[in-house]
């Protein structure tokens, strides 16, 4: 049985630095590791759930570990801790938000702001099509 598995896209075929998630996947088997490619849906992101449950927000590659805990970075940091030999290190229930006070305040505010949901509400001119439209339909005569 596998020791972890990698949450990641559905685009396997795609093998280059471009894929994020093929970055991990790369540096896993690089360095031997046992895995399971457990594939989530491309979009909408709102149709991850496991990994929303694990990590608490919707961004691929995701590493799960055996005891359910989660390690999600930026496929490049993940690489890298992969390729160092230090990625069972984050598994056990480490503190996630323990590295982020080596960081800078800008990547905090990135990353907590990617976490957070947020409303996108209609541009004015959107708003306003859509009341005349309601406008012009409650105005016309109705067939008897």
């Amino acid at each position: 049985m596998a020791r972890v598995k990698l949450h990641r896209c559905p685009m396997t075929f795609v093998h280059n630095d471009l894929d994020s998630c093929w970055k991990v996947q790369k540096a896993l088997n690089e360095q031997g590791v046992d895995y399971e490619v457990v594939k989530q849906p491309t979009l909408p992101r709102t149709r991850r759930k496991h990994v929303l449950v694990v990590t608490g927000q919707r961004w691929l590659p995701v590493i799960e570990f055996e005891d359910g805990t989660a390690y999600r970075a930026e496929s490049k940091e993940m690489a890298e801790t992969i390729r160092a030999g230090k990625l069972f290190e984050h598994a056990g229930g480490a503190d996630p938000t323990a590295s982020l006070a080596r960081r800078s305040s800008s990547e905090r505010w990135r990353r907590r702001s990617a976490r957070e949901p947020f409303i996108i509400w209609p541009a004015p001119s959107v708003v306003s099509a859509a009341q005349r439209l309601r406008e012009r339909c409650r105005t016309r005569a109705r067939p008897r």
